[in-house]
C-alpha cells in the first residue's frame, strides 16, 4: 500500500499530461510558436528510422550521428515498442509528447513543494520547447544533488549513495558537454569527506563517458556528433562573438534568456555562498557552480538555442527554493525573486497561449502544407531541404535531405563546410526542393556552392501561412531539368 501511495500521484500525472497532448496536439506539435523545434523532430524521426529500420538516419538515405546517444535510445526504444502496432508518425509524436511533457511536469512535482516555486520551475523547463535532452538532463542532475542533500543531511560518513551512482552515468550519455557540471557538482562529496560515495560515483560518471565515446566510435568512427561538428564551424565563420551575438542581436526571446541565465544563477551561487554552514546549502552550492559554468561556457562559445538554457535556468531556480535561509534579508531577497520569476511565468504562459490562439490558422495552413507534399511528389523521391526540414521529415512520408547538414551525414558535412556542395543534387538524383523563406528572392538556392535559380525550378505548392512569421514560410518546387521531366 505505501508503495502504491507513492504511484499513484505520478500515474495520475501521466495521465493528464497523455490527456493534454492528446486534446492539444495539434497546438503543441503545430507551428508556428508550438512547443516543437527543429531538433526535436530530427530526434523524433530517427528514433522511428532506428526502430522501423534499424537506421541511424533521417532521411533513410544517409547515415547521421547528429543526436545525444541516451536521449535518442530512450525515444527509439518507445519507438520500437509501438512500431508493431502502428507506424503513423502521429501516434508515434503522442507518445514521444507525453513522456517529454511528463518529464516536464517532474521538474516541479518532484523537485518543489511550493505551489509558486513548482510553477517557475516547470515554466523555465517548458521554455526550452520540448522533444530536446536538456529536461532530462535537469531531472538526472537534480537527481543526484537530491540524493546528496540527503547524504549531507543525514550525518556520518559510512555508506554510498546508490541512487547518485545509479544517474551519474547518464548525465554524459545525454549531453557530453554536461559533464563538467556533474564532475562539480561531486565536489560536494569532497567538502563533507564522503569519499565511498565519491569513488563510486566517480567511477560511474567516467564509465558513462567511456560508453558514450565507446559508442560513438563503435557506430560512426568518430567521436563527435556531425552536429557539433557543424555549430563549431558556424562559430568560427561569425561576424560577432558569441555573447554579444545571444545577448544583443538573436532575437528578444534570446537576449531576454541570456540576461536571466547570468543573473539567476550568479543570485543563486551568492546566497549558497553566504549561508554555506548548511549542510544542504554546500551541495547546492556545488550544483548552481557546475550549472552556471555550463550556461556560461554556451553563451560565450554557442550561438544559443532556448534549451541550451534549460539546465542553468531550472538548476538555479531549484537551488533559489531549496536554500535554507536565516530570517531577514536574505529570505526577502530570495522571496523577492522567487516572486519576480513566478510572474515572469504567467507572463510568459499567457503570451505563448495568446500567439498560439491568433496564428491557430496559419498553424493550420502549415499542417495542410505538409499533409499536401505527398500529393505533389511521388513515393521514393527525395527532397532536399536546407531550413525547417524536420516538420517536413517527420509528417510527410516522403525522404527528405537535411541541406543544414545537421542530421546528415559526415561527407555532407566535410563538402557545406568546405563551400563544395555543387552538383550535389544531380549527385543524388534529387529533383524536388522544400525552400523555407519568405523572401521571393533569386537565386532560391545560394548554399556553398549550391546555386538553384528560380528558372531552374517550378512551383508546385505553397503554404497558406507564407509570410505570416519566419518560421514556416514553406514552398515546394519541381527541378526543371532533363532528368526531372516527368518525375
Amino acid at each position: 500500500m505505501p508503495n502504491l501511495r507513492r504511484i499513484a500521484p505520478w500515474a495520475l500525472l501521466l495521465a493528464v499530461t497523455a490527456a493534454i497532448v492528446a486534446l492539444g496536439y495539434r497546438r503543441i506539435a503545430g507551428a508556428p510558436l508550438g512547443f516543437l523545434m527543429d531538433d526535436g523532430l530530427f530526434y523524433a524521426r530517427i528514433a522511428m528510422q532506428l526502430a522501423t529500420t534499424g537506421q541511424s538516419s533521417f532521411d533513410g538515405i544517409h547515415q547521421t550521428s547528429g543526436y545525444h546517444l541516451g536521449w535518442e535510445g530512450v525515444l527509439a526504444s518507445l519507438s520500437w515498442l509501438l512500431a508493431p502496432f502502428t507506424v503513423d508518425p502521429h501516434a508515434h509524436m503522442g507518445v514521444f509528447l507525453t513522456l517529454s511533457l511528463f518529464a516536464v511536469f517532474a521538474c516541479g512535482f518532484g523537485f518543489a513543494r511550493r505551489p509558486l516555486h513548482r510553477l517557475v520551475l516547470i515554466v523555465l523547463a517548458l521554455s526550452g520547447h520540448l522533444l530536446l535532452e536538456t529536461v532530462p538532463l535537469v531531472l538526472v542532475l537534480l537527481g543526484m544533488t537530491r540524493a546528496m542533500e540527503d547524504l549531507a543531511e543525514g550525518g556520518g560518513r559510512d555508506g554510498v549513495s546508490w541512487t547518485l551512482v545509479a544517474l551519474a552515468p547518464l548525465v554524459p550519455l545525454l549531453r557530453i558537454d554536461a559533464t563538467p557540471a556533474a564532475v562539480v557538482l561531486l565536489f560536494a562529496l569532497v567538502a563533507d569527506q564522503r569519499w565511498a560515495t565519491l569513488r563510486a560515483a566517480s567511477l560511474s560518471l567516467t564509465a558513462g563517458v567511456a560508453l558514450h565515446f565507446g559508442l560513438m566510435f563503435a557506430l560512426f568512427g568518430e567521436p563527435w556528433t556531425v552536429s557539433a561538428m557543424l555549430r563549431g564551424f558556424a562559430l568560427l565563420q561569425g561576424d560577432a562573438p558569441p555573447l554579444v551575438f545571444n545577448l544583443l542581436t538573436y532575437g528578444a526571446g534570446t537576449s531576454a534568456r541570456s540576461a536571466l541565465v547570468i543573473v539567476l544563477p550568479a543570485l543563486a551561487a551568492v546566497l549558497a555562498w553566504r549561508h554555506r554552514g548548511a549542510p544542504r546549502n554546500r551541495v547546492l552550492l556545488w550544483l548552481v557552480l557546475g550549472l552556471g559554468g555550463f550556461s556560461a561556457t554556451h553563451l560565450m562559445l554557442s550561438h544559443m538555442r532556448y534549451w541550451y538554457f534549460v539546465p542553468g535556468l531550472v538548476g538555479s531556480a531549484y537551488v533559489l527554493g531549496r536554500l535554507e535561509l536565516p530570517p531577514g534579508a536574505a529570505r526577502r531577497v530570495r522571496g523577492g525573486a522567487m516572486v519576480a520569476l513566478g510572474v515572469l511565468s504567467v507572463a510568459y504562459l499567457g503570451q505563448k497561449g495568446w500567439r498560439l490562439a491568433n496564428l491557430a490558422d496559419a498553424q493550420d495552413d502549415t499542417w495542410a502544407f505538409v499533409e499536401a507534399i505527398a500529393d505533389h511528389v511521388p513515393a521514393g523521391e527525395p527532397i532536399f531541404q536546407i531550413d525547417g526540414s524536420g516538420r517536413t521529415g517527420f509528417y510527410s512520408g516522403r525522404a527528405v535531405i537535411n541541406g543544414d547538414g545537421l542530421v546528415n551525414d559526415r561527407q555532407y558535412a566535410r563538402r557545406l563546410m568546405a563551400g563544395r556542395l555543387g552538383g550535389y543534387l544531380d549527385e543524388e538524383d534529387v529533383c524536388y526542393l522544400i525552400v523555407n523563406r519568405a523572401e521571393d528572392r533569386d537565386p532560391l538556392i545560394d548554399r556553398a556552392g549550391l546555386l538553384i535559380t528560380r528558372g531552374e525550378v517550378v512551383e508546385l505548392l505553397r503554404s497558406g501561412a507564407y509570410g505570416r512569421t519566419d518560421q514556416v514560410n514553406y514552398t515546394l518546387h519541381r527541378r526543371q531539368g532533363p532528368a526531372c521531366v516527368g518525375r
